[in-house]
């Protein structure tokens, strides 16, 4: 496994990282007002085994449906959508994509605002072993949590693949 684009090998703390998107979440709801003309309630998830299926924020609807979305915020602004496909390489354990049961994945970069993308969309191109997704450089991140530590395997998908896959449901700008 490589880093892309010459990327260091650092150590994630799964803390910081979730405080970081539970600091983005003014900047989530902003965008979901803003695409959702008859959003009537958004619910944050506190429960830890449905965030780890993709439930972060449940949105509802004037028609009483409900909407998933899950959320994932980077610290820099990159051109790439990390898709977790090996979330513990040591146990082997799936990465988020496989568990992921959310409608939505909303990705937000600091200054290049947040993407809506369709989570349904990403699953079938990931399950897919002949799609171009295996193809992508991989990302691997070592991580800590709890005092032990782990590492990730991501792909690197460039938002301009996202773009013409038709994954890609909305850009709001910050």
């Amino acid at each position: 496994m490589d880093y892309l684009g010459g990327r260091s090998p650092k150590v994630n703390d799964y803390q910081i990282d979730k405080r970081l998107e539970e600091d983005a979440s003014l900047k989530f709801d902003a965008c979901y007002m803003t695409y959702f003309s008859n959003l009537v309630k958004i619910v944050r998830i506190t429960d830890k085994w449905l965030q780890l299926r993709g439930h972060d924020v449940h949105l509802f609807f004037r028609d009483g449906t409900r909407f998933v979305i899950d959320e994932k915020a980077r610290r820099k602004d990159w051109d790439d959508i990390l898709i977790e496909y090996l979330s513990n390489q040591e146990t082997g354990r799936v990465g988020w994509i496989y568990r992921n049961e959310s409608d939505s994945l909303a990705y937000l970069f600091p200054t290049k605002g947040c993407y809506l993308l369709d989570t349904k969309m990403i699953r079938k191109w990931v399950h897919d072993k002949t799609s171009s997704f295996w193809e992508l450089p991989d990302i691997s991140a070592k991580n800590r949590y709890d005092g032990g530590e782990y590492t990730t395997i991501s792909k690197s998908v460039p938002i301009t693949t996202m773009q013409e896959l038709g994954i890609i449901r909305y850009h709001f700008a910050i």
